[in-house]
């Protein structure tokens, strides 16, 4: 797994790369996370990249993650799933069965 903790910035003057500490807790270059569809017959992939020379922090995939469970939420409002974390910043949504009616 890729992990960035600084900025390249250019310095003109001298024309010498510089590396500077922006944040000092870990970053991430992608998040992946994949969805299965309902008996995990497929799934779908939704990959984000950060630009060179950055990265995603732990509240941005916190962030990432909450947007993609309303996704699911919304496409499927009669399906469970479970989140499964596989690494740092990659995890599956995984199908496990119709919604129980309370």
């Amino acid at each position: 797994m890729n992990v960035f903790r600084a900025k390249r910035n250019h310095d003109l003057e001298s024309g010498e790369r510089e590396l500077r500490e922006k944040n000092p807790a870990p970053v991430f270059r992608v998040i992946n996370v994949r969805v299965f569809t309902e008996h995990n017959a497929s799934s779908k992939l939704f990959r984000y990249h950060a630009r060179p020379g950055y990265g995603f922090t732990e509240a941005a995939v916190d962030k990432y993650l909450d947007s993609i469970a309303d996704q699911v939420e919304k496409l499927f409002p009669n399906q469970e799933y479970n989140l499964v974390p596989l690494g740092q910043a990659h995890f599956n949504f995984v199908w496990i069965g119709p919604r129980k009616n309370k």
